[in-house]
């Protein structure tokens, strides 16, 4: 085997090869991350390499040839693995016979010195070259037909981490106290104001809000259960004051409801995006006084 050091290619950092991945799981198996300076990367590692490897068989500098494209069996293999959930068929299986390929000429250059006539390397380098042509054609038909869509951030949050963890806006301590509930409601609220459903992101918002009451109503009662009906933000408010619930909590309480809570249930309503953000923030801000009013309880 040759060394990796017989060629400056090796030397060249993991992540710029493309070996990171192209698409990170963001909100649920139909939404992917797309990461453009992949592909960008991809197509640099893969036409120069290929372009440069008949000349350098032709001048028999075998182990200069290996060191160029002993990586991108790799390199394809990365693309494959990355593109599983993208309606890409013509361009995975060009790439599947362009890998195959490239392994192949990979062998017959570690042993070309000795073993291979010189021929049989120009002929493996030009089903590179002419598979990597087919490759680059497919893609380009393809790829004109994916959803590929840019999404702003949301004031000054990072629509990235809005569409994986809303629920990290509050504080570690917060969160470890939370349920998954709560925590999965926090997500979806965040996801929707990603992706500007801000009604939407309304309604999670305030389930997650209303499951943090309900613990708090039932630790200010010494009740592990509340009664079935009524179960709305009136009734919880009402018996936070006949308890000795925090004020500030109550009035918080209070606002959402009048302001937000009350008009979204109506099927006629619809929060506009400054009042689902507004709303979500705010939100927060009460699930942080909720656990510590919960915490206040012995």
């Amino acid at each position: 085997m040759l060394s990796e050091g017989a060629g400056s290619r090796a030397l060249l950092p993991v992540e710029f090869w493309g070996l990171g991945r192209f698409f990170s799981e963001a909100c649920g198996a139909s939404v992917k991350r797309v990461e453009i300076v992949k592909f960008y990367n991809f197509g640099l590692l893969l036409g120069e390499p290929v372009g440069k490897l008949a000349r350098l068989i032709r001048e028999q500098r075998y182990p200069d040839a290996w060191a160029e494209i002993s990586h991108l069996p790799r390199v394809v293999d990365s693309f494959l693995e990355e593109t599983v959930d993208v309606d890409l068929p013509h361009t995975r299986e060009a790439a599947e016979e362009l890998r195959n390929q490239l392994q192949k000429t990979v062998e017959l250059l570690n042993h070309g010195a000795v073993k291979v006539e010189i021929r049989e390397l120009l002929l493996a380098a030009g089903l590179v070259r002419a598979l990597s042509s087919n490759f680059r054609i497919e893609f380009e038909n393809e790829s004109r037909d994916l959803n590929v869509f840019s999404v702003s951030d949301v004031g000054t949050h990072s629509t990235s981490k809005l569409l994986r963890h809303a629920h990290k806006n509050l504080p570690h301590a917060v969160v470890l106290r939370l349920d998954s509930e709560t925590k999965n409601d926090l997500d979806e609220a965040g996801r929707c104001l990603g992706f500007d459903r801000p009604t939407a992101a309304g309604f999670h918002t305030l389930r997650a809000v209303e499951r943090v009451i309900i613990t708090y109503v039932a630790k200010v009662t010494k009740k592990v259960t509340l009664k079935k009906r009524p179960r709305d933000w009136g009734q919880y408010i009402i018996v936070l004051t006949n308890h000795g619930g925090d004020p500030k909590v109550i009035g918080n309480l209070q606002h959402i409801k009048d302001h937000y809570r009350n008009p979204i249930i109506h099927p006629e309503a619809a929060l506009g995006p400054d009042e689902a953000f507004s709303l979500f923030n705010t939100s927060i801000s009460v699930i942080i006084q909720l656990d510590a009013a919960i915490e206040a309880i012995p």
